[in-house]
């Protein structure tokens, strides 16, 4: 299952907008982008692809359109569990207390072909929680929203219960070789995102270790906020097991620092296989990860609607770049240093060279000597001063 293009004829902010979206090939994973200034409907999007699945007829493996217009109530009641169930009339569902352990022997995380939608989720605390509420048929459900807010608590008993149920699958006989390579399993989908920490083994009582840059030995809540944030949305993600499936992310960088929003997209490269991911972001990290045929940028047209610009020359360009070209930021420094600048560059036009110096002199007291501008303008003066000489 896969979305082929979402068509919207009037809803909203929206008016005869239609995207296309990359789907996967040969068993990879692929990762669509939804960028744009705020008010430009994002989240709308996204929540709108989610709602229009639940709705929509489709088949594994198969890409298909969703078409809205003012005309359609989409109703969050709509619930779709299961293709079987469906088929029977049924939308009852149920929770109980089971361990993925136990789902997994029974074969039913096996199931493919659903849609993940994991909304934004600005903050959440980590509460650890000692069981896991596993709702009925979890892995056979075809839609499926993620609650974000609940994900760190449950980080720690959501890594015990995949490293536990890899080793009930595995066919080696060592004990400790097969908790070795379950816990490889996991690791290797952060492989050459440099962490800074890494999954090293279960204590006694079943609490993942870490093991830090320095060598500590640490449990979850002694990581930085933002590796646990990391982990949460992950794993949270791999508990799912997807293939062929649809994962729609809004903003996940969200509370990252910079460092780990560059590594988000190769981290859900790896998760599960044949993935069309299709995420919202304003990191211009992300935007810079991201293939240009898969960035689908959001403005505002001369008319005032909502138009859509395809394939964005973002990959692989300079952060600053992609902050004033792409994301519409005016300026990337502190404006009144800005403002220090420019004037500066006036004085130099104006030939006043002493004077220029001496403001460098003032500007680079604030902000250092080693900024490029400053050794620009550094070598601008001397440039001109040079000049001056040969002239007279």
């Amino acid at each position: 299952m896969y979305i082929n293009s979402l068509h919207i004829e009037k809803y909203k902010i929206f008016e005869n907008l239609k995207i296309k979206f990359e789907i996967p090939k040969n068993n990879k994973n692929i990762i669509n982008v939804i960028a744009g200034v705020n008010g430009t409907g994002k989240t709308t999007l996204l929540e709108l692809l989610y709602r229009g699945s639940k709705i929509s007829a489709f088949e594994d493996n198969e890409a298909f359109d969703i078409t809205f217009n003012e005309n359609i109530v989409c109703s969050e009641e709509i619930v779709v569990l299961s293709k079987e169930e469906l088929i029977n009339g049924k939308d009852e569902s149920f929770n109980v207390r089971e361990s993925l352990v136990d789902i997994v022997e029974r074969g039913e995380s096996e199931e493919s072909s659903r849609l993940i939608f994991m909304p934004i989720s600005s903050v959440f605390n980590y509460e650890p929680q000692r069981e896991i509420i596993y709702p009925l048929g979890r892995y056979k459900d075809i839609v499926y929203k993620v609650d974000i807010s609940k994900t760190l608590g449950n980080a720690e008993l959501y890594i015990r219960d995949y490293i536990i149920s890899q080793e009930r699958i595995s066919i080696e006989s060592d004990p400790k070789k097969r908790t070795s390579d379950a816990i490889n399993k996991f690791n290797m989908i952060f492989k050459n995102c440099n962490m800074s920490t890494k999954l090293i083994d279960l204590d006694r009582r079943g609490r993942p270790l870490f093991l830090t840059l320095s060598g500590d030995k640490v449990t979850i809540e002694m990581l930085s906020s933002g590796e646990q944030q990391l982990y949460a949305r992950v794993i949270s993600l791999m508990i799912l097991e997807p293939k062929n499936s649809v994962i729609l992310i809004d903003e996940p960088e969200i509370t990252l620092h910079p460092k780990l929003q560059q590594e988000i997209i190769n981290i859900y490269k790896n998760i599960g296989e044949n993935n069309q991911f299709i995420i919202t972001t304003h990191s211009p990290h992300v935007l810079g990860a991201v293939e240009n045929k898969c960035i689908r940028l959001l403005v505002v047209g001369d008319n005032r609607k909502i138009e859509v610009i395809n394939d964005v020359t973002a990959y692989g360009r300079d952060i600053e770049w992609v902050l004033e070209e792409i994301m519409e930021v005016g300026y990337t420094r502190e404006k009144s240093i800005l403002d220090k600048f420019e004037e500066i560059q006036k004085i130099i036009n104006l030939n006043k060279l002493d004077k220029a110096e001496e403001q460098l002199d003032k500007l680079e007291s604030i902000i250092g000597q080693n900024d490029n501008d400053i050794v620009k303008l550094r070598n601008e003066i001397a440039f001109e001063r040079i000049e001056f000489e040969e002239d007279s």
